[in-house]
């Protein structure tokens, strides 16, 4: 049985490590089918932060050795503050600095996005459930927000390569698809709240949803 949600689940965040793992791998044959020959998407592990032995995984681009485009699928971790947090932006500080376009994917609702987004200031009328944000290098003074809607199927999402290169698409829904089939999340409890909790018309629309599928009781 697929998700009740037509996009992201948020049911899912409770199990976050295990689908941010296969999404990482997911998102690395998948983009190994469309890359131009000369380039490879490689996995890779990095330290979340200098309190703990916490590791993460990410995906890189390659020209050779060369990285050409730095994917992450962000944590809970990565969006705490920055006083406590200051590993994943140092690391991303050097990836821009070194010329490597930065993809950031954000489908978890905790930390605070807008503080990861900084120097950047989005407008406050932009308030979405989930984001990507990509930084490309031949535009340091500039980044590109795309929000996505809990409601909404999640886009094809254009990741950038080389400048002489043409963006490749990467399917987001269809890797959350895929993520929640390989992790048999169809035996979710959709009974009660997820973590962190919806609110206001977000937990009445998705309250609907679940009683429309049949997954909770009317009642």
């Amino acid at each position: 049985m697929p998700s009740p949600f037509p996009g992201m689940d948020p049911y899912l965040e409770r199990h976050w490590r295990d689908v941010h793992a296969d999404l990482v791998a997911l998102t690395r044959t998948a983009l190994n089918h469309v890359l131009p020959e000369d380039l490879v998407a490689r996995i890779n592990i990095r330290r979340v932060s200098s309190e703990d032995d916490l590791t993460e995984t990410f995906i890189t681009i390659l020209d050779h050795e060369s990285v050409v485009t730095a994917i992450e699928f962000l944590t809970p971790a990565d969006k705490v503050p920055a006083e406590l947090n200051t590993n994943y932006r140092v690391l991303r500080d050097k990836w821009l600095a070194s010329n490597v376009n930065v993809v950031e994917i954000d489908f978890v609702r905790q930390g605070s996005w807008r503080d990861l987004l900084k120097p950047f200031i989005p407008p406050e009328a932009i308030n979405c459930t989930y984001r990507a944000i990509v930084r490309r290098f031949h535009r340091s003074g500039e980044v590109e927000l795309y929000p996505f809607s809990l409601r909404q199927i999640l886009p094809k999402l254009r990741i950038p390569l080389r400048e002489m290169d043409a963006d490749v698409l990467l399917d987001l829904q269809s890797l959350i698809n895929e993520a929640y089939r390989n992790g048999r999340y169809d035996r979710t409890d959709y009974s009660g709240h997820c973590r962190p909790p919806l609110e206001g018309e977000d937990a009445l629309w998705a309250d609907r949803i679940l009683r429309e599928a049949g997954v909770r009781q009317n009642g």
